[in-house]
């Protein structure tokens, strides 16, 4: 009996490795992609952008299967859903496959700015900030001088790589306040990533004074130790909405230090003018300072000290 059941296993045995060859062709077969084939423009199809195993109708703009990739499928689908363009030629999709091609490259460049325009276009709307001029110069003086010196000196091909300079209001708005919080995420990740005690030590300045809308500014800088030197840092510009008592500049002080998690045990001076809502000593700016952090020492704007 033992003999008979060995040697029944042992006959079963190539026939389920057959099975497991044919099982092993079956998967590889379904896993296998049908591929595009030029033949296939004659009915109007040509392979995805995004995946070139998919055939797409450039009539419809219809996106069919992998399994759809055979002549009669996609032969049914062009006679059935477009039978208005069946006695046409296949010189005809193929300039319209090259129509389609070419308008998509033109859309690309126009929406595509180049890296070095963009720098550009950055530098350009900081020299405005720095000399403060209006946004509207870029576009209205600058770009048309730089046609016009590129021109007289380099040649007419170059003054249209200038063009693509983005130069509008709008554009140098949103540079100059990309730029702002570029500088506000760095003195984030300044105070958020220092271990080292002496690099996490900050000293303000803070002066208020009034814009030409009769509108109360109050303008901060910071004076950190990065990279081994002491640097002096934007910190901030916001005004103040109803009045500029000590206690209204301290707040506003207060809220911006806290939003970039800045501790006040940290700061080693603060410098000022000598106005009373700053150096008041019950109720100015610097007393609240003092109340959170004696050890803070004050200093006297020499530029102010100079003036009177």
């Amino acid at each position: 009996m033992d003999k008979y059941v060995i040697k029944t296993k042992s006959s079963e045995s190539p026939d389920s490795d057959k099975t497991t060859k044919n099982a092993k062709v079956t998967s590889s077969t379904v896993s296998a992609k049908r591929k595009y084939n030029d033949e296939y423009i004659e009915f109007a199809f040509i392979p995805s952008k995004e995946d070139n195993s998919l055939p797409v109708c450039m009539l419809c703009s219809t996106t069919l299967s992998n399994e759809a990739m055979v002549p009669s499928k996609l032969r049914r689908h062009f006679e059935k859903k477009h039978p208005l363009y069946i006695n046409k030629e296949k010189s005809y999709f193929e300039n319209l496959r090259s129509q389609l091609y070419n308008q998509a490259k033109r859309f690309k460049n126009l929406c595509t700015v180049p890296e070095k325009a963009q720098i550009a276009s950055y530098e350009i709307a900081q020299l405005l900030a720095k000399k403060k001029k209006p946004h509207a110069d870029a576009e209205n003086i600058i770009l048309p001088s730089l046609e016009i010196a590129v021109k007289a000196m380099i040649g007419t091909q170059a003054v249209e790589r200038v063009k693509v300079i983005p130069l509008s209001g709008d554009t140098i708005a949103r540079r100059i306040q990309s730029m702002s919080d570029d500088i506000e995420l760095q003195l984030k990740e300044h105070f958020a990533n220092n271990q080292d005690k002496m690099s996490n030590l900050w000293a303000l300045q803070v002066d208020e004074s009034t814009d030409i809308s009769n509108k109360a500014q109050l303008l901060a800088f910071l004076r950190i130790i990065k990279d081994g030197s002491i640097q002096n840092q934007f910190f901030f510009c916001s005004e103040l909405k109803q009045t500029t008592t000590g206690q209204d500049v301290f707040e506003l002080v207060n809220t911006n230090i806290e939003s970039r998690g800045i501790k006040w045990e940290n700061c080693i001076s603060v410098c000022t003018d000598g106005a009373p809502s700053m150096q008041g000593r019950k109720k100015g700016f610097v007393a609240h300072v003092l109340k959170i952090n004696p050890n803070v020492k004050i200093v006297h704007c020499m530029i102010h000290r100079e003036v009177w």
